[in-house]
């Protein structure tokens, strides 16, 4: 995804409720179908799952469990499409996506997984 791509999606993101945006990250980011984005093939928003950062290597059964177990009453979601000022960064900006899973069953799922 280009630079003007990964904005477009992350404003996107932005403006859509909760389930909405927890269908947009999944088939982006988790998807069994869809190739393990690498951050030097395109633009990709920096995405963290209650402190767990997402990356490329991350483990499969994580990868799966955030695919297909969450629902969008048992997470927070905020999107930052903007660089904050206050942020000083050596790398170009591309977003940042905090996910939140508040349903504490669902936590403890999902930290097995990890």
């Amino acid at each position: 995804m280009s630079i003007e791509a990964n904005q477009t999606w992350l404003t996107s993101l932005k403006n859509v409720d909760n389930k909405e945006q927890l269908i947009m990250i999944q088939d982006r980011f988790f998807k069994p179908t869809r190739p393990i984005i690498k951050a030097t093939d395109e633009d990709v928003p920096v995405m963290v799952v209650n402190g767990i950062p997402i990356h490329p290597e991350m483990d499969e059964g994580l990868r799966n469990f955030l695919a297909t177990e969450l629902i969008a009453e048992d997470i927070e979601i905020e999107v930052l499409d903007k660089e904050p000022e206050e942020l000083l960064a050596n790398k170009r900006w591309t977003g940042l996506i905090l996910m939140n899973v508040t349903n504490k069953k669902t936590r403890k799922r999902m930290y097995k997984q990890n």
